[in-house]
């Protein structure tokens, strides 16, 4: 597993420790938690159920998520300081993509002083 070229390939290191609470829905690697610790606050989810994530992340600026945790739409919407989706291993299959790329860009509208259409 490599968490350092996940993180890297949706954030830059700069962003990386501007985010204030990272939420795991899963355990992952002692290594990959060493590369993380004193640049943020560190979370990790009790279980991967989509009640107890989806409420650990309603605070989150970024999720690292694992195989046995979905991403749902409802989630998605609740989780207002989310900036980073990050996934170990391969594929998207636990990640409702269309719902987070649309509320990306309605964040960068909101950032940018443009009126969503």
């Amino acid at each position: 597993m490599c968490v350092n070229c996940t993180i890297e390939r949706f954030t830059s290191w700069s962003e990386v420790h501007s985010l204030n609470t990272i939420l795991l829905s899963e355990p992952i690697e002692g290594s990959a938690i060493k590369l993380i610790e004193g640049n943020a606050q560190i979370a990790v989810s009790p279980d991967p159920s989509d009640a107890t994530v989806g409420g650990l992340l309603q605070e989150a600026d970024a999720l690292i998520l694992r195989t046995a945790t979905r991403l749902t739409r409802e989630m998605l919407q609740k989780a207002r300081c989310l900036k980073v989706i990050s996934r170990t291993g391969g594929g998207l299959n636990n990640v409702d993509v269309e719902v987070a790329w649309l509320l990306k860009k309605r964040s960068q509208q909101k950032t940018s002083g443009s009126a969503p259409r």
